[in-house]
């Protein structure tokens, strides 16, 4: 296998009908092998639940807007259409263009008003959400096999050895790399705090 590239296997739907009931028994073989051979499909139903998702976020927006008489704030709207806050962070940035916190998003009678005064009054609840934003783009930043190392190791609780096994390369690499693009992301995000 070249050095770099993802194992990939493809299985039929009687394979995928034989694994589901071990995966969901608890077997991580089973589980490791469905999610890497349905990652594309996983990854394409994803992106259009989330084009849904911005879809109703903005209609339910416009009649909170009508309703305000000014743009609703993120805690409005998650209140008003029933989402969770960061669900709604997170369809609205994978939809639209990037915005910075601190930009001028419209003018209220000659004050201007930035994207971070629309978060929340609560200076604790920004300060979190604000991190998991640049989280978010930290992680965008990485190449697709960095990513999903992270992504295995601190959001899906993957051991090395599992990883290493899901990507076809060694624990020794995973650890490498892990400790590189955690280097990276520090400074990253550090940069982007100072």
């Amino acid at each position: 296998m070249e050095k770099g590239k993802l194992k990939k296997e493809k299985l039929s739907y009687e394979d995928n009908s034989e694994l589901l009931p071990l995966a969901k028994g608890g077997s991580e073989e089973a589980m490791n092998r469905l999610i890497e051979a349905n990652l594309p499909l996983v990854t394409s139903i994803r992106k259009k639940i989330i084009k849904s998702l911005a879809k109703k976020l903005h209609f339910d927006k416009e009649a909170l807007t009508k309703k305000l008489n000014r743009d609703p704030s993120i805690e409005e709207l998650a209140e008003f259409s029933g989402i969770d806050k960061e669900e709604i962070l997170f369809a609205l940035e994978s939809s639209a263009s990037m915005q910075y916190l601190y930009e001028v998003i419209h003018q209220d009678d000659g004050a201007p008003v930035l994207l971070i005064d629309k978060l929340s009054e609560n200076a604790e609840e920004d300060k979190n959400l604000t991190e998991r934003i640049a989280l978010k783009e930290a992680l965008n930043n990485l190449d697709v096999k960095s990513r999903q190392i992270i992504v295995l190791r601190y959001f899906k609780d993957k051991t090395q050895i599992q990883v290493a096994k899901m990507l076809g390369i060694s624990q020794v690499q995973v650890s490498r790399i892990e400790k590189k693009v955690l280097l990276e992301m520090r400074k990253q995000l550090d940069e982007g705090w100072t």
